[in-house]
């Protein structure tokens, strides 16, 4: 065998394979061709295979097919009669790939800044298939940096994952010369680990028989619980029991019992995060003012409000000396004409505010009390009209969690129309940035911290001041040996401001219904909302409702009769955003008695007085056809003695109102409790418009 056909080859579609064979012999050879060891009869393979013998020294056998049936070890045997000899044999083999992909994961939950694997497990294929990789329908660039492969290609490694560039739809190609193949999806899902937005305080600490919430503010958990070390057997599940809506814990009349550490764990498919709060419960203090009144500003025309809780619910008020009297009134009484009422639960409204309402107000546990613990005493200063609000903190840090030596924002940005200071404290006592070098106060109030170290872990207050008040906002600063991030999160990422300032659609003696427009910007990715709001008179802006899931909330337990101002702040993975703009001021409507028939002469001469003062407000007309409009207004002050309204309207084109408007009378219902929101609809308008 002087010349042999190679030792394998592949069949291909469209293409024609010829093996060769040379051999020498004396007498000259005749050849013969083996598949599998099998002497081939090329009319079996209806043309498939052609085998000519050139000479007396050559032979050759042509694939003209492609078929799996010619797969197979292939020799070509030369033989005299002296002697046999073959060839080394020629593996022939036909290209495949299967359809089938090997099991691969269809959902992957990865937690944000890791480096996920992803695995393609390719069909079997002749020869071994190629892999490449696309991220939703498009093909991947492996740069090897961001995006790199192993094992052949079919572990796809990406590096620290973020949801903007990564989560997607990935698919895997596996291809060969018989074809392509595309694997089932896998779906990335990026995801941070839980994260508190603020932190419960590390320590609390309350009296016996009092109501507190432990709060838990935390963004991207699929579950919220809270355990503690109290036996279960203590807690009354009437008393200590989770808020479902904002996540909290709800403890009612406590109990010294209940003292201990209470902890919330937040979980969701990537992590999971948890904080402690140690609840130290004291026994009841020797006093008998469960709850003391607190000095205030009130404003002339206006409704001032005192709260006094005691003991023993005997509750008795003193109001200051003036001129021609000093009254004392117990709870649930009415003063004469109509000035004073203290209701069941001991709360004193003095309505229609002057000047001669200034000074000390004095609240008794009992009727002829003299203990200083069963007194106390609270200072009412009056002024003709409402400044201006305390400053609001228009953008504040949340609580963080950063790495030893990593780079640290505290953010606290007041805002007012007048000139505020900004100060902070850590953990209670002043912080002095010029301390070190390694901290830095900018022009705007914010705190940056350089280098971090373990030292500086703690609570950070931020103070806005004013001449018209001041208002706080604390985070919780945790330095972490490793695990945390490595610098606090960029601005850009917090969320913006809603878009509008809160509005109300109902107003009441306590609560109010607020609306407001989400950011423009990200609106898929707000967690949360939270409202603000500041009471004229207390001097300060407060948290007063979080973990609000849609742009609209019920705002309740206000004051009634104090006027309200409101803000909004949007929420995200990276903390709160912006507030909103400053809602108009919101007046409640006061508090009264039952009118009874004992009571109409007390205030006959004063009737006309406050039913100009009544202060009806128009809430957002609602479009209910091209031609006709919802309206709807609600009465702030003094319902009772309102018995109908007069509404009048006209086009926009003969704005401002005249004599000529139109108007309707709308009857006020016959029962005798007020109905201070009405609403009618007005039909047959003009398409160009209506002013009210």
């Amino acid at each position: 065998m002087i010349d042999e056909p190679q030792s394998q080859i592949m069949l291909k579609p469209g293409n024609n394979h010829t093996l060769k064979c040379h051999a020498k012999g004396e007498p000259s050879p005749r050849f013969q061709w083996l598949k599998d060891s099998v002497k081939i009869d090329a009319e079996n393979y209806k043309g498939k295979i052609a085998i000519e013998h050139s000479g007396s020294s050559d032979s050759k056998l042509t694939f003209y097919g492609f078929d799996a049936s010619l797969e197979g070890l292939y020799e070509c045997q030369a033989e005299n009669p002296l002697g046999t000899t073959k060839s080394v044999g020629t593996k022939v083999t036909i290209p495949y790939l299967d359809d089938k992909f090997g099991p691969m994961d269809e959902l992957v939950h990865v937690a944000d800044l890791t480096s996920p694997d992803l695995n393609c497990s390719p069909p079997r294929g002749n020869p071994r298939p190629t892999i490449s990789w696309q991220k939703d329908g498009r093909p991947l660039q492996l740069d090897g940096v961001h995006f790199s492969t192993n094992n052949n290609g079919e572990v796809l490694t990406i590096e620290k994952v973020n949801v903007s560039q990564h989560q997607g739809l990935y698919t895997c190609v596996a291809s060969n010369i018989a074809g392509e193949r595309i694997s089932p999806q896998i779906k990335l899902v990026i995801e941070k680990p839980p994260m508190f937005i603020k932190l419960p305080p590390k320590q609390l600490t309350y009296n016996e028989g009092m109501n507190f919430t432990i709060p838990c503010e935390v963004t991207g958990a699929n579950s919220v619980s809270w355990h503690t070390d109290v036996q279960q057997a203590i807690l009354d599940t009437q008393q200590v029991f989770e808020n479902q809506e904002d996540d909290s814990m709800v403890v009612l009349r406590a109990k010294v019992s209940y003292s201990g550490t209470y902890t919330c764990m937040a979980k969701n498919d990537v992590g999971q995060a948890e904080a402690s709060s140690k609840i130290i419960i004291q026994p009841a203090v020797d006093t008998n003012i469960l709850v003391a009144p607190e000095s205030q500003t009130w404003y002339s025309g206006f409704t001032g409000t005192l709260d006094c809780r005691t003991k023993d619910q005997i509750i008795t008020w003193t109001t200051p000396q003036t001129k021609t009297t000093k009254e004392e009134l117990i709870a649930g009484q009415f003063s004469a004409y109509g000035k004073y009422y203290v209701t069941s639960e001991g709360t004193l409204f003095v309505y229609d505010v002057n000047a001669n309402d200034q000074g000390t107000y004095t609240c008794k546990n009992g009727i002829s009390a003299v203990e200083k613990s069963s007194m106390r005493t609270a200072k009412a200063v009056v002024e003709k009209q409402m400044g201006n609000p305390a400053p609001l903190i228009q953008l504040g840090s949340s609580d963080q969690r950063i790495v030893s030596g990593g780079h640290i924002v505290l953010l606290c940005e007041g805002s007012s129309t007048e000139k505020v200071t900004i100060s902070w404290s850590k953990d209670g006592q002043p912080f002095r940035a010029a301390e070190s070098s390694r901290y830095s106060l900018e022009e705007s109030g914010t705190l940056i911290i350089k280098n971090a170290i373990m030292s500086d872990a703690g609570e950070y207050t931020c103070t806005a001041k004013s001449p018209s008040g001041t208002t706080n906002q604390s985070s919780s600063l945790e330095i972490l040996a490793k695990g945390g991030i490595g610098q606090s999160y960029p601005v850009e990422m917090l969320p913006g401001p809603p878009a509008t300032a809160p509005y109300t659609s109902f107003v009441n003696t306590s609560c109010v219904h607020l609306h407001w427009a989400p950011p423009v910007l990200n609106q898929h990715l707000i967690r949360y909302y939270r409202i603000e709001h500041y009471i004229y008179g207390l001097q300060s802006w407060t948290t007063v409702q979080s973990h609000i899931k849609q742009p609209e909330s019920w705002i309740c337990g206000l004051r009634p009769g104090r006027t309200y101002l409101f803000v909004a702040r949007a929420m995200n993975d990276y903390g709160y955003g912006h507030a909103s703009p400053i809602s108009h001021e919101i007046t409640l409507m006061d508090l009264f008695p039952e009118l009874d028939e004992s009571m109409i002469p007390m205030l006959s001469e004063r009737v006309q007085d406050r039913l100009d003062k009544s202060d009806v407000r128009v809430l957002e007309p609602v479009p209910v056809t091209p031609t006709s409009l919802r309206v709807s207004w609600t009465v702030l002050r003094y319902p009772t003695l309102v018995k109908g309204f007069r509404l009048h309207f006209a086009s926009s084109t003969h704005y401002p109102l005249s004599s000529t408007s139109d108007f309707v009378i709308i009857a006020n219902p016959s029962e005798r409790t007020p109905c201070a929101d009405r609403s009618t609809t007005l039909d047959h308008l003009q398409r160009v418009g209506a002013a009210l």
